[in-house]
């Protein structure tokens, strides 16, 4: 639930780009969405969006207990895309993310210092910050 937590407010890929693959249309309007119009998928927005999300800004891991995340539309969460094109690593890299904390947590403690601090970086394609992630590390 830790790792899904921060992956829904710092998603790696805030924007999934798609091609339409046949006309669309848009329900409740007379509105048609073209095949091979490319879509962009604002899946930062749709992380943080209220309706969602209760305090969608907010740290809170409860949101991904099992009975919250039946209750939530599919793709209102999508750190790692969804349908055919979604990421093939997906069971991988939250293995190896799981075995990474606990190597590290079990040696170390991780505290935020005086020089934490998240700004994001608005000119890379990415999620990440300006100047990185300063962290006060304690061997235990």
């Amino acid at each position: 639930m830790f790792i899904s937590e921060t992956l829904r407010l710092y998603p790696v890929i805030p924007t999934l780009l798609r091609t339409t693959t046949s006309n669309y249309r848009i329900p409740n309007s007379d509105c048609i969405v073209e095949e091979g119009t490319q879509i962009a998928i604002p899946v930062y927005s749709i992380h943080r969006d209220p309706a969602y999300y209760d305090q969608p800004n907010e740290f809170n891991p409860d949101n991904f207990e099992p009975k919250r995340c039946e209750e939530r539309h599919s793709c209102a969460y999508l750190p790692f895309g969804d349908g055919p094109h979604n990421c093939i690593g997906l069971r991988f890299g939250k293995m190896q993310t799981k075995l990474g904390l606990v190597a590290l947590l079990r040696k170390f403690r991780f505290e935020i210092c005086p020089q934490t601090e998240l700004v994001m970086d608005k000119k890379n394609f990415l999620l990440t910050t300006e100047s990185g992630v300063d962290l006060k590390v304690t061997i235990l």
